[in-house]
């Protein structure tokens, strides 16, 4: 295994970073990989806009709405909440809002089910952050917002007004959620006149509460509708689910039922055909919104643990994801990653089937139990597992992006990581060639995993566990070499390029671009990994192709200095030199 730093940091340079390869073609003559499939998991929950309303003292979070497929479920995990742990003197919370705009009269329903015991329900009336009515839910002790039981509340400007349920003078303790026992919800408006009804337990031992029985509201109803949530997190289910929310007689807008549809989902067993799966416990696999609206990743955040033992190293079972065609056989496959937890995640390679695949797994946490520490490689054929590779000198950092890129071709597995590679504090690590010898999986899908993930205690930047940024897959047949450069015309060109083995490739770019008027980008050299030589300082490099390689050419900006010279009455401009970024002139 080979590290060290593959970007330096001159006078603020500029560079490129990159990354990696294999592939074929005639002797000498570069192709370009062919795409095979690609997912940049956008579009977060279609129809829904997440609102974190401004003005509030935020405690914990951030907020993230989150859509799971295996569930058809929303849900907000981040325990986000105002003001204090006791209550909320505020009311401020975190939304969910769908785009239809219901008329005066309609009929808004959702299905509701717990799992913390903090405050959680439906939005209606929505016209902005400080106008809209809301019912509200939980459970834990409180004398205060968002209180225990049920509770309707109007805020106009964001003036609060009690309607009815808790917090009103008259309110009679009825309604409790418990916690995993699912209750539906119906919010009528008839004439200004609501409705308020819960079905508690409705599929095995319903019990109907008429909460609100065709009682006034202080002013119109037309506007958006949606979901609530402060304080909610944990437990099982995790923080809580709200599905099959319909709106009548305006539907909603969307189908957050499209998201995702490139993907299964499975649980890999162990080496005896079994996964052990915790009592209660599912996978969740979601795209989601945060403030910043879309969230642009495939989130797994469930916490599913299983098998956290010392003789699970290598056979551990884990939620999975898999995309492609059975049938591809050699290809480069690239995913990158960020977790927000210290446990397991990784990919699969040549996915045939749950008891037939390759594996790359990575862990942060010190642990001699589960999934290893560092990166591990393993192989299933036919449920027997074999450990082909293992190594400490790479620990997958918590918050940090990381892109692992992968290269099977025949029984040879090749591997590049960059950490943080959008950073002048990028690191690149090599592993492999590796052999893969006896029982061997010759095509196949791939796929991500996720073990144990929702968030680690050390950091708070997110509870989203595994999150896929994006994955590609490209075609290779021989040894490939990825280049970049976001400046000048590079030879071999930027991106995934196909060399049959053994190549003499000898690879350049431009010396200097003049990127705009009194601005230019200067090439100081390169950085690299496999055979390409491990930094050089011309825009000229030779080397033989063997293996998967990484060509990263860097740049310095400078800057053309003009300067006035005022003597007699008389001024005399002079233009040049150029100057590098960042250096003090005197």
């Amino acid at each position: 295994m080979k590290n060290r730093g593959f970007f330096v940091y001159l006078c603020r340079l500029s560079f490129a970073m990159l990354l990696l390869v294999g592939f074929g073609g005639r002797p000498g003559h570069a192709a370009p990989a062919t795409l095979l499939f690609e997912d940049h998991f956008t579009g977060g929950i279609p129809g829904w806009t997440a609102v974190q309303p401004s003005g509030g003292n935020y405690i914990d979070g951030p907020m993230l709405w989150e859509y799971d497929v295996l569930s058809d479920a929303f849900s907000e995990q981040s325990n986000l909440y105002t003001d204090s742990a006791t209550f909320s003197v505020t009311r401020i919370a975190s939304m969910l809002i769908n785009e239809s705009v219901a008329p005066s009269n309609f009929t808004y329903t959702a299905r509701l089910t717990a799992g913390d015991d903090d405050g959680f329900g439906l939005i209606w009336g929505f016209q902005n952050q400080d106008t809209f009515y809301r019912a509200i839910f939980g459970r834990q002790s409180r004398t205060g917002w968002p209180f225990t039981g049920w509770a309707v509340d109007r805020l106009n400007n964001g003036q609060i007004t009690d309607l009815y349920g808790a917090g009103t003078s008259n309110f009679v303790p009825s309604f409790v959620n418990r916690n995993a026992i699912p209750f539906d919800v119906m919010v009528r408006v008839t004439n200004n006149l609501l409705t308020l009804t819960v079905i508690d337990d409705p599929d095995l031992a319903p019990a109907s509460y008429d909460l609100v029985t065709d009682q006034p509201l202080p002013s119109s109803l037309a506007g958006k509708v949606g979901f609530v949530s402060w304080g909610q997190s944990g437990a099982s289910p995790r923080s809580f689910r709200i599905q099959n929310p319909a709106l009548s007689p305006t539907p909603l807008t969307g189908d957050p039922g499209t998201i995702l549809t490139n993907w299964s989902f499975l649980i890999t067993p162990r080496g005896d055909g079994t996964t052990n799966h915790p009592t209660g416990v599912e996978p969740l696999w979601a795209q989601g919104l945060s403030a910043n609206g879309d969230r642009g990743r495939m989130i797994e955040n469930s916490d599913w643990t299983a098998d956290n033992v010392a003789a699970a190293t290598t056979n551990f079972p884990a939620p999975s994801a898999v995309a492609g065609n059975v049938n591809w056989s050699n290809y480069v496959y690239t995913a990158r990653f960020i977790s927000s937890d210290n446990d397991g995640f990784g990919m699969l390679l040549r996915f045939l089937n749950e008891t037939n695949f390759y594996r790359i797994a990575f862990r942060n946490q010190n642990s001699t139990s589960g999934i290893k520490r560092g990166i591990s490689i393993q192989k299933n054929v036919d449920l027997v597992f074999d450990e082909i590779f293992a190594s400490t000198s790479f620990i997958p950092p918590t918050a940090v992006p990381i892109e692992v890129n992968a290269s099977i071709t025949g029984n040879r597995l090749q591997v590049i990581i960059v950490s943080n590679p959008d950073s002048v504090a990028a690191q690149g690590f090599y592993f492999g060639p590796f052999d893969i010898a006896g029982g061997t999986v010759n095509n196949g899908k791939i796929g991500v995993f996720s073990w144990a993930q929702y968030n680690e205690a050390t950091q708070t930047t997110s509870d989203a566990g595994t999150e896929v940024d994006f994955v590609k897959v490209q075609e290779v047949a021989g040894e490939g070499l990825i280049v970049t450069s976001p400046f000048g015309t590079a030879n071999p060109p930027t991106g995934l390029n196909d060399f049959p083995a053994s190549t003499v490739v000898t690879a350049s770019v431009d010396s200097v671009v003049m990127d705009a008027p009194g601005v230019r980008r200067v090439a100081v050299g390169w950085e690299g990994f496999g055979s390409v030589p491990a930094s050089g300082s011309s825009n000229q490099v030779s080397f033989t192709l063997s293996t998967l390689s990484l060509l990263a050419w860097k740049w310095r900006t400078e800057y053309l200095m003009t300067t006035a010279v005022s003597s007699g009455g008389q001024v005399t401009a002079t233009v040049g030199p150029w100057v590098p970024q960042g250096t003090n002139v005197t």
